[in-house]
């Protein structure tokens, strides 16, 4: 008898840390890291070797945003008629034979993060490289104004800001500098310090809690979760990985935090655990990647499948 228990025993203590390095699950885009890097692709975590390619553009696609309830992605692109800047552009996945539409038109000297709302608003950094150009700051292009040739553009603010992000129910814009996390109301258009010493922050997906990378002068980093309510830390995450810590990213269903290093992408339990690698087959340096919307990109092995090119290269060596 005793012996079936330390066998009982033993098979839990193998179990349990296998269940808890489960990769976690959720419909991602991603810009192919290979090629020409103007190709978006859709995927699961679950299983990265399914993909299927979704939109090739003429030109390399930089940075991107896709809405979470809706048809669209925004992407920055180069200026095809010039041999510098670069401008915001829109997909729509319900025409997938148009070609994706220039929000900008060289209206700006280069753009350079941009994201969509669930409602379906875009906002958008941009880099001020000549004197004469558009002052370096955060930009609106409303829903309303999408579909139009020349959609009007609107100064949020005039400052340099990083990591741009907007709130779940679309009233809040969050970004940060280097003095720390700002929230700029919508409406009113005022700013308001978050948090100091912190940057890359990301909504919870019910829009209550906030994460985002603590940056201190001379501790280590890590991630901290504060209540929006009053502001309180109620979490720490420590990182297993601290080189060049970016793109702190919150999963779906709230049960994650995503963030890349220089080494891999990592994705990061909440209640704790071990952080799983995400997407290793890929150059950490060359991979863009954020949350689809599965309704509009529906994935289906079975029916079309589609090996990555790193699987394939890895079985050619063979």
């Amino acid at each position: 008898m005793k012996y079936l228990l330390r066998f009982f025993c033993f098979c839990l203590f193998v179990v349990f840390p296998l269940t808890s390095m489960a990769k976690p699950s959720g419909t991602v885009i991603f810009r192919h890291p290979e090629n020409d890097y103007n190709e978006l692709w859709i995927t699961d975590l679950a299983d990265t070797h399914n993909a299927q390619l979704i939109y090739k553009h003429s030109e390399p696609i930089y940075e991107f945003a896709a809405q979470k309830n809706g048809p669209y992605i925004a992407f920055v692109s180069d200026i095809v008629e010039l041999d510098f800047g670069s401008d915001i552009y829109l997909y729509n996945s319900e025409k997938p034979k148009e070609k994706a539409h220039n929000l900008t038109r060289k209206l700006f000297d280069g753009s350079w993060l941009v994201d969509i709302s669930n409602k379906g608003d875009i906002i958008f950094t941009t880099i001020q490289l000549h004197p004469n150009g558009n002052p370096p700051g955060l930009y609106l292009i409303p829903k309303s104004e999408l579909q139009k040739k020349e959609p009007h553009i609107e100064l949020l603010l005039e400052d340099d800001v990083s990591s741009i992000i907007w709130s779940p129910n679309g009233d809040q814009i969050l970004f940060y500098n280097v003095d720390g996390i700002f929230s700029l109301n919508l409406a009113t258009r005022n700013v308001s310090l978050i948090q100091r010493e912190a940057r890359y922050p990301t909504f919870s997906p019910d829009g209550k809690k906030l994460a985002f990378i603590n940056r201190p002068l001379f501790d280590s980093q890590d991630i901290r979760i504060i209540s929006l309510a009053n502001l309180e830390e109620n979490k720490i995450i420590k990182l297993e990985d601290r080189e060049g810590i970016r793109n702190l990213r919150w999963s779906l269903n709230g049960e994650y935090l995503v963030y890349t290093t220089n080494n891999y992408h990592y994705a990061a339990p909440i209640d704790g655990g071990v952080h799983v690698i995400l997407f290793e087959e890929y150059d950490v340096d060359k991979l863009r990647f954020g949350w689809g919307n599965r309704q509009y990109f529906p994935i289906d092995p079975a029916g079309r499948l589609t090996t990555i090119w790193g699987k394939l290269k890895a079985l050619s060596r063979f």
